[in-house]
Formats: structure tokens, C-alpha cells, sequence
């Protein structure tokens, strides 16, 4: 048990949709990093692509963590005994 919830296992498809959102973070990066190196029209389209793509993925993660702590129990909510 991990900062006090439950743990669960991760499915098939959590786990393919994770390496998918992951890889496509990554080719984001490569794609940028050949840009700066090369700023070919190509290049900055590829960026342009990808770079949606990756903050599409980021925001999404974002929200579901913010949604995850807004629901997250505050602590205890009884009263300790002096």
C-alpha cells in the first residue's frame, strides 16, 4: 500500500495505452531534437504533428492526476482522542 490507497494491478490495456502514450512523448522529443539540428519545413510539420500529439497526452495525464487528488481522501476525518 503506496501513500495510504490500495494497489491494483494494470490491465493489458492500461499497459498499451501507457507504452503508446510514452512513445509518442519520445518521438516528440527525437522529432524535435532533429528540428533544432535541421529546421527544414519537414521538420517543423513533423514537430508540429507530433507536438499535439505529446501535449494532447500531457494534458490528458494532468487532468487524470489532478481528478485522482481532488477525490483522494483528505485524512481522517475522526477526531483523535487526547
Amino acid at each position: 500500500m503506496a501513500w495510504g490507497y490500495p494497489r491494483r494491478s494494470m490491465t493489458a490495456l492500461e499497459l498499451l495505452t501507457n507504452t503508446n502514450q510514452v512513445l509518442f512523448v519520445g518521438l516528440f522529443l527525437a522529432v524535435l531534437a532533429r528540428a533544432a539540428r535541421q529546421p527544414t519545413r519537414a521538420n517543423l510539420d513533423a514537430v508540429l504533428l507530433f507536438g499535439g500529439i505529446a501535449a494532447v497526452v500531457v494534458v490528458s495525464r494532468v487532468s487524470q492526476s489532478m481528478a485522482q487528488l481532488a477525490n483522494a481522501p483528505a485524512g481522517d476525518s475522526q477526531p483523535r482522542p487526547p
